[in-house]
């Protein structure tokens, strides 16, 4: 939710809301909220921008964005708002000295008219007439970047640092001139390149069975990980160990756009790992180890990420770039887009158009056995924390505002959702923006929560790699503790475009680890909501967890106080593993150092059996990558299943 910002006199509204302060504002306390159209003269007119040509990411720039006024004109003292994003790397727009980047510069092709200008954070242009009305057809030009053509050549702005289709500059009205400004029906857009490749991402299914086809995403990415889609480069394969069957060589084509799929194939059982080198170009990239067995699957490891945002809030690029970035270029399983519900002009529950769109884009690209997509957007409340909400059925889709005085908690948020097939997961529970009110819990539409992302790692107060402004008592340790059946994911919450990939310069990334049936909605649902899930910071490391033979996320019932817990796990690294630990009721119980990418551990717990005692296994490798299993938790026979929907 952002803060207002009021200048001379008028309200103006931002593209977005954001997700990055614990205050609800975007780095600045400044930062403008939505406002309603005040009169038909408001947000009238076109505009456009020149040039409106591809440019490269971090290139620097001189756009005009030429405003003509509608036919209802702009009375005295009305004028344009116009909105650089201030997110990823664009220049603030500044008129103090042509010698400075983003240097702007405004003007009017009404010769009688003055314009009164002002210019600020986070990244505005307000340009309003001052004594005369513009007519129909009068121009108002706001050059951004002015070089005074060449010679000042450092007033130049820097555009988007994440390539992306669509980036506008937004524009709005105030007709009348009474201070309200609403936006123009069309904003002008441009698109955003990616800079060459300088990388490849390589990513495989972890775990297959001997003797089947597997299919190898290789995809190009340059320096700030956008999908180098130009790409045309001579790539050799190879595995490790060998006997991978895989094409020695592939010769990237304008139509492959950056991307392919190859097929290969293990007829051995083993650990594998596939290399994709481009020798020319100097650069290659491993894959994530390849569990080969040789016995068949009952269930498979699907990789995921359902936390994350698009330039439809306070993100990069279109929903068509952010599910083809998570499906081509990382390589996921199973992806979600997630919008603020509040998240610009019009909040997402007032903004049919946008949520059928979301919802449309969705379904589109959902093709079960290669692809699962949720429909869901995230509740974005400053009180209580963040929770994103996830729909099983997209037709079911309904955004339940924190705006919504009913459904401002998170119980009257279960209350809105009530009778549909939907989970919320708190996230950035430990502190960040906001951390998680764990006063509020419901076993029906919590069944699991997100321990990493990129701000960091909520597993308990002082973790390696902690989430930023920690809050005591606010972790994911805290909430098991109050007796919490919550199993553990990892997300991206990522906002430059890049599901499954870690931002540049974040500390940790976020993913989930799947284990279903099939690759279908219904039966990744259904493995999140028995809990059959797990976290890592980013890197795709297989774990497995196991109790008296019982998988993660189980609940096992005992009867004999003396009951021993064998205790297993199993790790497989993308890195030399540092250690692997037992957790039990938020304690190490048994530690055991690393060797090498590959590691069992076997405990037996033959201490007392309480009611409610807990266990999960957390593995770190040497290069600070973590993976969390979900709990396995000991309960008696008698012990009283809670009716209870939800607490406080």
């Amino acid at each position: 939710m952002s803060a207002v910002l009021v200048v001379l006199g008028f309200v103006f509204s931002a593209a977005c809301s954001s997700d990055l302060n614990q205050d609800g504002t975007a780095g600045d306390d400044s930062t403008p909220t939505a406002n309603s159209p005040s009169s038909l003269r408001d947000g009238k007119g076109t505009a456009r921008v020149v040039p409106n040509d591809p440019v490269i990411v971090n290139s620097y720039g001189t756009w005009k964005i030429v405003y003509s006024v509608g036919k209802e004109g702009i009375g005295v003292g009305g004028g344009i708002a116009v909105h650089i994003s201030p997110y990823w790397g664009w220049t603030q727009p500044q008129n103090r000295n042509p010698d400075y980047p983003g240097y702007t510069t405004v003007s009017t092709s009404n010769q009688k008219a003055t314009l009164d200008i002002v210019m600020g954070s986070p990244n505005y242009v307000v340009a309003r007439t001052k004594e005369v009305p513009l007519t129909v057809n009068d121009t108002i030009t706001i050059t951004y970047g002015d070089t005074g053509t060449g010679n000042h050549p450092s007033g130049r702005a820097r555009c988007d640092r994440y390539a992306e289709e669509g980036e506008d500059f937004f524009i709005k009205v105030d007709g009348d001139g009474d201070g309200h400004f609403y936006p123009i029906e069309d904003q002008p857009l441009i698109t955003v390149l990616s800079a060459h490749a300088n990388g490849l991402v390589v990513t495989a299914p972890s775990i297959v069975e001997q003797g089947s086809t597997l299919s190898v995403t290789i995809a190009a990415i340059d320096p700030s990980e956008n999908w180098a889609r130009d790409f045309k480069g001579t790539v050799d394969l190879s595995s490790s160990p060998s006997g991978v069957t895989i094409p020695p060589r592939y010769q990237f084509q304008h139509r492959d756009g950056g991307t392919t799929r190859i097929d290969s194939l293990i007829s051995k059982a083993g650990i594998y790992y596939i290399t994709a080198e481009d020798k020319e170009n100097g650069f290659k990239s491993q894959s994530n180890p390849i569990l080969c067995v040789d016995k068949p699957l009952t269930t498979h490891l699907y990789w995921g990420d359902i936390h994350g945002h698009s330039g439809l809030c306070d993100g990069t690029g279109t929903p068509d770039n952010y599910y083809q970035y998570a499906r081509d270029v990382a390589g996921l399983d199973i992806s979600a887009l997630t919008t603020h519900d509040a998240h610009g002009f019009l909040p997402l529950d007032e903004d049919e158009e946008t949520w059928a769109f979301i919802r449309e884009k969705t379904d589109s690209y959902y093709h079960p056995g290669s692809f699962v997509t949720f429909l869901g957007y995230e509740w974005t409340n400053w009180t209580y924390g963040h929770q994103h909400v996830i729909f099983l059925n997209s037709e079911e889709g309904r955004v339940c505002s924190f705006r919504d005085p009913q459904s401002s908690n998170p119980k009257g948020l279960w209350e809105c959702l009530e009778g549909k097939k939907v989970i919320t997961i708190p996230h950035h529970v430990g502190g960040g923006p906001i951390p998680t009110d764990w006063d509020f819990y419901n076993p029906i539409f919590q069944p699991v929560t997100e321990i990493c992302s990129i701000h960091g790692n909520s597993e308990y107060y002082g973790a390696l790699k902690g989430i930023y402004n920690p809050q005591e008592n606010h972790f994911v340790r805290d909430a098991l503790a109050r007796g919490y059946k919550l199993g553990i994911i990892g997300s991206g919450d990522s906002h430059n475009g890049h599901p499954g990939r870690r931002d540049p310069g974040a500390l940790t990334a976020g993913l989930m680890g799947v284990y279903a049936e099939e690759l279908t909605r219904e039966s990744i649902w259904k493995a999140i909501q028995e809990r059959r899930v797990y976290a890592t910071s980013g890197a795709r490391i297989i774990i497995d967890f196991h109790i008296n033979n019982e998988t993660m996320g189980q609940i096992i019932p005992v009867g004999d106080e003396q009951t021993v817990r064998n205790i297993t796990g199993r790790v497989i690294g993308t890195d030399v593993i540092k250690e692997v630990a037992i957790i039990k009721n938020g304690s190490t119980l048994h530690v055991e150092k690393g060797q090498g990418r590959e590691m069992t551990i076997s405990y037996s717990d033959k201490t007392p059996v309480k009611a409610g005692d807990y266990y999960y296994l957390r593995a770190i490798q040497e290069d600070d990558e973590i993976a969390w299993s979900s709990p396995v938790w000991l309960e008696s026979h008698e012990t009283k299943k809670s009716g209870d929907r939800s607490q406080k």
